[in-house]
């Protein structure tokens, strides 16, 4: 799953052009976003059957408010600060990257250790998060997703989809908010085609509408066994209910 731009400092983040910020941006977002920063504390990934409403907004005040932050000073020494505001350590320049790095390194390892159904190493950006979510009768069950979590879809017992060439297999997920979206079609644990959403109308940086309910049909190239995958791609905390899973034969 090929990214616009490298990982950067701030990499979970993901701007409206590209999949992940540059350099430059996560320099500009580094103390706005927390949202991003709750993807690694809150795994970025929720059930919501049977959530009430009280316990969903709990989930989001969890992962949007009193979380750790950092800041760059003019000699590239980075402050890190807990989510009380309080001092927690202070590195050079070089000390924050290696530090960084082993963080990183340690999380990519995690998020593709927790997936066996799709190749995430090969990923040119690692998911924040991985999840297996069982499709029943159609029915991609109700979430919340955070920056740059990724949900494998599957059928009972780590089943796939059994697809012959030329099936068409319709994927829609009903959010509140237009958002950054990706789908993802596995098979051999490999993607083997992808498709994005953009919250964003081409050459503009007014909302789509159409990109609330993100959708993509993907025409099934052989015969075979399939997954799908969905990364969340906007910064925050998005809901999706009512979500579904279609199939057409030729």
């Amino acid at each position: 799953m090929p990214s616009d731009k490298p990982p950067s400092v701030i990499r979970r983040c993901l701007c409206d052009h590209s999949r992940f910020c540059s350099a430059a941006c996560a320099a500009t977002l580094l103390l706005g976003c927390t949202a991003v920063a709750a993807v690694t504390r809150w795994h970025g990934f929720t059930l919501l059957d049977n959530l009430s409403e009280k316990e969903q907004q709990e989930i989001l005040q969890t992962a949007t408010t009193n979380l750790p932050t950092e800041s760059v000073g003019a000699d590239g020494t980075v402050t890190r600060y807990d989510g009380e505001g309080k001092v927690i350590d202070v590195m050079t320049a070089e000390e924050y990257r290696e530090w960084e790095q082993a963080q990183m390194e340690a999380q990519d390892a995690a998020v593709i250790a927790s997936t066996g159904l799709v190749d995430l190493s090969v990923f040119e950006v690692i998911p924040s998060s991985a999840t297996e979510l069982t499709v029943e009768d159609g029915r991609i069950p109700d979430m919340m997703l955070g920056n740059g979590a990724l949900v494998v879809l599957k059928q009972a017992n780590n089943a796939g989809w059994e697809l012959q060439a030329g099936d068409q297999v319709t994927i829609t997920v009903n959010g509140t908010e237009p958002c950054n979206f990706f789908f993802g079609l596995v098979h051999d644990r490999e993607v083997v085609a992808e498709h994005r959403v953009s919250r964003t109308l081409p050459d503009s940086h007014e909302n789509d509408p159409a990109a609330a309910t993100p959708a993509h049909t993907f025409t099934i190239p052989e015969n075979g066994t399939f997954y799908f995958v969905l990364e969340y791609g906007s910064i925050g905390v998005g809901t999706f209910t009512g979500n579904t899973i279609t199939i057409t034969r030729p």
